[in-house]
C-alpha cells in the first residue's frame, strides 16, 4: 500500500502526450517506468506496469481538461488488496483495482519520466508539497490534506443589509520569489483571479 500526493501547476497543458508528477523508474539508460502520476492528454491520470498483466491505467472520470496558472492537488492510493483511488483537490476522480502493484523500481522521479529518456513527458509547471505514504489514506485524510494545504486561501463576503445586486472581485496573490521575501519585489510573482458575485433580490416583507 502506498499514496502519493501533490500540489501541481501547470505552465502549458499537452492537449496530446503525457507530464509526469511522480514516477517510479530504473536507472537512467534502462526502460522500465512503473506506477506513474501524471497529466495524460490534459487529464489527471495513474498508471501501472508490468510483463504479466501489462498497462493499467485510471483516469479523471469526468475527462475534467486541466487549466495553466492554477493550483491542483493530485492524490493515488493503492490499498492493500489492489484497488487505486485517484483523487482531484479532494475530490475522488476515479477508482480501478488490478492485482498486480507494478514493477518495484530503485528510483522514484518529481516532473520526469526518469528511466531510458529523461527529458521525455517533462512537466512544464511547478509542484509543491510533495508527500509519500507507505500506506493508503482514506477519502477523509485525503480531503483534510486539500483542505489544510496553505496554496489554498478563504474570501468572505458579507453582503450589506438589503442590499442586491453584482459584484466584481478581483484578488491578487503575490509570492515572495526564490529569497521568500516578499520585500524583494525583483524575483516576486503575482498570481489574479477576477470573479462576479451576485445577490438576488429576496422579498422577505
Amino acid at each position: 500500500p502506498f499514496t502519493w500526493s501533490v500540489w501541481f501547476k501547470l505552465d502549458s497543458v499537452l492537449s496530446t502526450g503525457t507530464s509526469v508528477l511522480i514516477a517510479q523508474a530504473d536507472d537512467p539508460g534502462q526502460n522500465r517506468i512503473s506506477p506513474v502520476l501524471k497529466v495524460a492528454n490534459g487529464v489527471l491520470a495513474f498508471s501501472s506496469f508490468d510483463i504479466s498483466s501489462g498497462v493499467n491505467e485510471l483516469a479523471d472520470d469526468e475527462g475534467s481538461q486541466l487549466a495553466t496558472d492554477q493550483w491542483y492537488h493530485a492524490v493515488i492510493s493503492s490499498h492493500a488488496d489492489g484497488k487505486r483511488d485517484l483523487y482531484l483537490d479532494g475530490d475522488l476522480a476515479a477508482t480501478g483495482t488490478w492485482s498486480s502493484f507494478g514493477q518495484v523500481l530503485d528510483n522514484t522521479y518529481f516532473g520526469v519520466r526518469g528511466g531510458l529518456n529523461l527529458d521525455e513527458a517533462l512537466l512544464d509547471g511547478s509542484l509543491d508539497e510533495a508527500r509519500i505514504y507507505s500506506r493508503a489514506l482514506s477519502p477523509a485524510e485525503v480531503f483534510e490534506l486539500y483542505q489544510s494545504n496553505p496554496q489554498r486561501g478563504k474570501l468572505s463576503l458579507q453582503p450589506n443589509p438589503d442590499a442586491f445586486g453584482t459584484t466584481t472581485i478581483t484578488v491578487t496573490v503575490e509570492d515572495g520569489g526564490l529569497d521568500l521575501d516578499l520585500a524583494t519585489t525583483a524575483d516576486n510573482s503575482t498570481f489574479t483571479r477576477t470573479f462576479d458575485v451576485t445577490v438576488n433580490p429576496l422579498n422577505d416583507t
